[in-house]
């Protein structure tokens, strides 16, 4: 496994990691504070009694205020223990309304067929001694329900609005539950608010697993795809707890352009191949533009563009009664899909899926370790990271924002995607060249440093070959007089030796045959 090129690094990570999140926003003028970042990423030794290391790891950065209690970057880090079973899907979310350092971040979790929720203090004095280590779950957990038995949750996504959550299941159920709270606090909460998850929306339609779910920018939708070769479009807001498909995507792995023409018979009992939608997001905040990404079990991975547009609604007929609000309600008009492209991606099938902030970049873990950084708006990769993992990349986060998050002008690097993987390993990795941090305070690695360490370099090379080329004249010089002064120097006369090395060796007189010449 090849490192990756710095600044970019790979870090080890004490468990195999399933699952990771980032979620981040900048600091605001004019204060230029309050900027946050929260990195998690889950995993763990596995799914049984004799399961060790099933951690969430939560590393987070806060811009607070010059002055106050905590200035500068405060960084927090612990782990969070989930038992006996693993986290395979994690989601962030922190109001952006929210500017204290005392304002927790809430983290949901999908462990085996439950969701949690815990918060995310960004204050490393949040939980007192009294309430626990901080590996303790049990001072962070908010609230958590079953979603069923045995449905296996696969991934989770919050609402823009932090006020509901999704989750797909390994039995190809998508469900939706609103966060609310539920009263008093108590110790095991950490001296927080204890929180509710109240169903609100089930969908069926999947055939198979779900891989991805991913919550409308501005609500009310959930887009979700599976290994059933679909990504789907349901509206979570209907009455009675049973959410609407909106929109089937039906995703292929083969290129637009027509295929050439078979030989007869050759596709005859022919088994069609397995696609997986491993990733799928919308790609604007009007939710008309989605992603999405499929592959089979070999061969090559394929991104899709979709363009997503609401089907007119059929003009009432002249002289018929409007129709009653349960049948508007059942003829809500759906959604009518396009694709606008499809192409190859990558050569091998991708195994994580993550699309960063600003809907520009799609990060794409492959099955061989290779991490892609996909620009949506050219559609081709801006970079490539080669086989950094030993094993298929797990779990991917793309960047958040495109702004700079707290901590990132100490280093002077802004890490574009966050890659894991089952081989222990965690990379960070960025389309810089080198970092732009500078050394002010005589510190290392930043441009200063490096100036001033090619500088002190050259000095000591042309110094050392100064000396080198001065010894070896010094050693002719020596052979010389040796040769042309063996007398006086054997006499020890130190007049003659003098006059002999001067005159001899180094320079000769005028009056020496051979050194006036007359003019012609």
């Amino acid at each position: 496994m090849p490192p990756p090129r710095p600044p970019s690094r790979t870090d080890l990570i004490t468990f195999p990691a399933f699952a990771s999140t980032w979620h981040g926003s900048p600091s605001l003028p004019p204060s230029n504070t309050g900027g946050v970042s929260v990195v998690a990423y889950s995993g763990g030794g596995g799914s049984a009694k004799t399961g060790v290391f099933n951690l969430i790891n939560v590393s987070t950065a806060f811009q607070a205020e010059e002055g106050g209690e905590a200035a500068g970057v405060v960084k927090n880090e612990f782990q969070i223990d989930t038992g006996e079973q693993i986290g395979v899907g994690v989601a962030v979310h922190r109001p952006r309304t929210a500017t204290s350092i005392n304002d927790d971040a809430l983290l949901a979790a999908a462990v085996g067929d439950e969701i949690r929720i815990y918060s995310i203090p960004l204050n490393p004095d949040a939980i007192s001694d009294e309430a626990g280590e901080k590996d303790n779950a049990m001072a962070l957990l908010r609230g958590s329900v079953v979603v069923g038995d045995k449905f296996g949750c696969n991934a989770v996504s919050w609402s823009p609005m932090g006020n509901a959550v999704a989750v797909g299941c390994e039995n190809g159920r998508v469900r939706v539950y609103m966060v609310l709270p539920s009263g008093g606090g108590n110790s095991s909460s950490g001296g927080s608010n204890s929180l509710e998850l109240r169903l609100v929306s089930d969908c069926e339609g999947h055939e198979k697993a779900v891989c991805s779910v991913h919550y409308h920018p501005r609500g009310g939708a959930v887009l979700s795809s599976a290994k059933d070769g679909t990504a789907r479009i349901w509206d979570v807001r209907g009455d009675g707890g049973v959410g609407t498909e909106m929109a089937q995507l039906k995703c292929q792995i083969e290129s637009t352009a027509k295929p050439a023409a078979a030989p007869p018979g050759s596709g005859r009992n022919r088994r069609q191949p397995q696609i997986l939608v491993r990733g799928c997001a919308f790609g604007d905040l009007e939710g008309k533009t989605v992603y999405t990404v499929a592959s089979g079990r070999k061969g090559s991975a394929y991104l899709s563009k979709w363009r997503v547009s609401p089907e007119k609604r059929p003009m009432p007929t002249p002289g018929k009664p409007p129709l009653s609000a349960a049948k508007a309600r059942a003829s809500k008009p759906k959604l009518k899909i396009v694709e606008e492209l499809r192409m190859e991606c990558y050569p091998f099938p991708v195994s994580a899926v993550s699309i960063s902030g600003d809907a520009s970049h799609l990060a794409l873990g492959g099955v061989d370790g290779t991490v892609t950084y996909f620009n949506v708006e050219t559609m081709k990769p801006a970079k490539k990271w080669f086989e950094i993992h030993d094993l298929p990349v797990t779990c991917i986060a793309a960047r958040p924002t495109h702004l700079p998050l707290p901590g990132e002008e100490e280093e002077g690097i802004n890490v574009d995607v966050i890659s894991a993987s089952a081989d222990n390993r965690l990379s960070k990795l960025t389309l810089q060249r080198r970092s732009r941090k500078r050394n002010r305070d005589g510190g290392g690695g930043g441009f200063g440093f490096g100036m001033g360490f090619g500088l002190l370099s050259l000095l000591f090379s042309l110094s050392f070959f100064f000396f080198v080329c001065l010894g070896i004249i010094l050693a002719i010089l020596t052979q010389l007089s040796w040769e042309a002064c063996e007398v006086e120097i054997s006499s020890k006369d130190f007049m003659a030796t003098k006059d002999c090395i001067w005159n001899t060796v180094l320079w000769a007189p005028s009056d020496r045959p051979g050194v006036s010449m007359p003019p012609h």
